[in-house]
């Protein structure tokens, strides 16, 4: 019988497809249980012979062989492998495929080492082709670098100390945001440091040719003109590197930072310190854009700078000659500038100093000659104390408020200027002793009151002042000198200081009252330009205030009693005297109070050449032009005018806005030129008047402006 072909063939193929059906899931199970899954990831650049990255499908329990090869032409070589591997340091290595698994090829640059052990770590700091080293364990050691040579932390620790000691120039970067328990020993003079680590320990910054470690300080020692840039914490930081840059960055925190060397540069920016020390000459420290300083900053270097802009200081201590404190919208609780500050200088600007609940803040100056200014919006809510041992010292406010001002220093000098209010007491307690206040129109002074306990004491209340409440002498005020051009509202002197005061009220000024009957002579000199042969009459009686508890009113005319400069009795009441010689001359007129007191008047003459017949006595000189001003070397401020035909003499008037009407008459001269030595910071616009030997005025000249700083 004979049997088709195709018929066969169908046949085969369905009883195949019937077998196949019939086999059981548990078969198929079996099946998939012989393979398993290795799967390969590369970091850097290479990869893994016959293996690309990602997923392989393996016969269960083979023996795989692996090798790595790196990327050479990129400066890649073999690290390590990641996995469970024969041998992890090996590029050529074998896996047991038991289970799945995952295997990854390490490469680095040629110049990297990752760690993971103190031997690797030491071995990688002595390797010279290693430039970097990263760290993937926490491990402890102790490390000696003679190179720089990069340390990322990556988030791990090293327990031990660190030393990197070397003259290379380069930079030496700390980072990864790790942390050293231990000491860091930074002896690298040429080279830059950028650190974002944590030091708990010590980290010392010296000279390459010391190394010492001192337990939790950063030490900076011998000369640089290198940095450190930090970003991190650090526990002390002594800097021992003359002209070394130390600078913290936003966000950074220092425990204590010592300043050893003279002039180092420490910059914090938006940073924290707990204390600040600064011992070096001419060393300088910036605080700005929030930074904290939440212990002190002590100053014992001559000549240091402190810079604090934008930031809190809870105290400054100033004791070394010429240091200098500037404060500019910062809050400070107190600023003490000690004995041996001499000449320091202290500059507040729209900044706050003091604080209302702490009898004990504001700012004490301790020193001779002391220059303290306060200016720009700033307030003082402690006291400001001027103690005896500050003989010179010279505070200035403008455009302040200060809460108190304590005086107990020789000759020490407080000028309230165009602003300030002065909400409590001027105390003086010091001898020769000055107390100034000039404000303005617009800016006036305002001082609640001044005391005076203290001999030769001057007290000056200009125009545009303003004493709320009272001016008084004590018992030890002997010999004080009050002129008051402003207002003041009640004037209070002891009877041991009544008959050896000296009261002036000039122009405008007002005294409202004062608790004993006062004489006030309102001119005390007097001056007047004659031509050769005029007869001269000196006046025979004065008529003097009187100031009591009424207030101000006239007294009656009291008779002067005349004599030349030699001491020669002219004679009482009107005198007539000839100007016989081209000369100047001075006359003396006494007068006795009704208290007994004697005041004397000082007329001065000045006598000229005769007057031509032709001349127009009608016609003053012309008006002044080219008026210049400039600072000399010593900041005085020189004036500088074109000469003008017929000026026998010349005004210098000076006020401290551009209104005519404001300003004072400063000196009187035959020359053209004029130096100013009564200025301080600020601006000043200068007047020129001509005057003829006829007393005949020029029309006012335009002003000329100069700024003094």
């Amino acid at each position: 019988m004979r049997i088709n072909a195709k018929l066969l063939l169908l046949l085969s193929l369905i009883v195949s497809a019937t077998l196949v059906v019939g086999c059981s899931s548990e078969s198929l199970d079996e099946l998939r249980e012989d393979k398993v899954n290795l799967t390969i990831e590369i970091e850097g650049e290479g990869n893994v012979k016959d293996f690309s990255q990602g997923v392989h499908q393996l016969d269960k329990d083979a023996k795989i062989a692996l090798e790595a090869i790196a990327d050479e032409g990129q400066g890649y070589e073999f690290s390590e492998w990641k996995g469970e591997v024969t041998n992890k340091s090996s590029a050529t290595t074998t896996i047991l495929m038991d289970k799945d698994k995952i295997v990854t090829a390490v490469f680095v640059k040629h110049n990297e080492a990752i760690v993971e052990t103190a031997e690797e770590l030491n071995q990688a700091i002595t390797n010279e082709s290693v430039t970097d080293i990263i760290l993937a364990k926490d491990i402890t050691a102790n490390v000696s670098a003679t190179r720089l040579v990069n340390i990322n932390f990556a988030g791990y620790t090293i327990t031990g100390n660190i030393s990197f000691n070397t003259s290379d120039s380069g930079i030496l970067k700390l980072s990864g945001e790790g942390t050293i328990t231990g000491d860091l020993i930074i002896a690298t003079p040429n080279a830059t440091v950028n650190n974002d680590a944590t030091i708990n320990g010590t980290t010392n910054i010296e000279d390459s040719s010391v190394i010492a470690s001192i337990q939790g300080l950063v030490s900076i020692q011998g000369t640089s003109t290198q940095s450190f840039n930090n970003t991190g914490e650090l526990g002390d930081v002594n800097i021992k590197l003359a002209g070394y840059f130390f600078k913290n960055r936003a966000g950074s925190k220092v425990e204590n930072l010592n300043v050893e060397s003279n002039n180092v540069v420490v910059e914090n920016d938006g940073s924290e310190v707990t204390n600040i020390n600064v011992k070096g000459q001419g060393a300088s420290v910036s605080n700005k854009n929030g930074s904290k300083v939440v212990g002190k900053i002590e100053v014992s270097g001559d000549d240091a700078a402190v810079e604090n802009d934008s930031s809190e200081i809870v105290e400054i201590s100033v004791n070394a000659a010429g240091a200098k404190v500037s404060n500019k919208k910062t809050i400070t609780k107190k600023i003490t500038v000690g004995v041996n500050a001499d000449g320091a200088e202290v500059d507040n600007e729209d900044s706050t100093i003091g604080d209302a609940d702490d009898a004990d803040s504001g700012i004490e100056i301790k020193a001779p000659n002391v220059k303290l200014r306060n200016k720009a919006g700033s307030k003082i809510t402690g006291k400001i104390n001027v103690s005896n041992s500050a003989i010179g010292a010279e505070v200035e406010n403008e455009d302040s408020q200060v809460s108190e001002v304590s005086v107990d220093a020789l000759g020490a000098k407080v000028r309230n200027k165009a602003g300030t209010t002065v909400t409590g007491r001027i105390n003086v307690t010091a001898d020769n002793a000055e107390i100034e206040n000039e404000g303005t129109v617009e800016n006036p002074v305002e001082v609640a009151e001044v005391n005076v306990n203290a001999a030769g004491v001057k007290v000056r209340n200009k125009v545009g002042s303003k004493v709320t409440g009272k001016i008084s002498l004590g018992d030890n005020a002997s010999n004080a000198e009050i002129e008051n051009s402003g207002e003041v509202q009640n004037l209070e002197l002891s009877d041991n200081s009544k008959d050896s005061a000296t009261v002036v009220n000039e122009g405008e000024g007002q005294v409202k009252k004062a608790n004993v009957e006062i004489y006030i002579v309102a001119i005390t000199e007097l001056e007047v330009i004659v031509e050769k042969g005029t007869e001269i009459n000196l006046p025979g009686s004065i008529t003097p205030k009187k100031l009591d508890t009424n207030g101000l009113s006239n007294g009656n005319p009291v008779q002067v009693a005349w004599e030349n400069a030699a001491g020669t009795s002219l004679g009482n009441g009107a005198i007539k005297v000839i100007a016989d010689e081209i000369e100047d001359r001075i006359y003396i007129g006494k007068i006795t109070l009704p208290n007994n007191r004697v005041v004397s008047i000082k007329f001065k003459v000045n006598i000229k050449s005769e007057i031509p017949v032709d001349i127009e006595l009608q016609d003053g000189p012309a008006q002044v032009t080219g008026v210049t001003a400039s600072l000399d070397t010593n900041g005085d401020v020189k004036l500088n005018w074109n000469s003008v035909e017929d000026a026998a003499y010349y005004f210098v008037y000076r006020s401290e806005s551009a209104d005519i009407d404001t300003a004072r008459r400063i000196a009187d001269i035959d020359d053209t030129m004029y130096i100013d030595t009564e200025v301080t910071s600020g601006s000043y616009y200068y007047w020129i008047e001509a005057y003829n030997v006829h007393s005949l005025a020029s029309q006012m000249s335009t002003n000329t402006f100069i700024e003094v700083k």
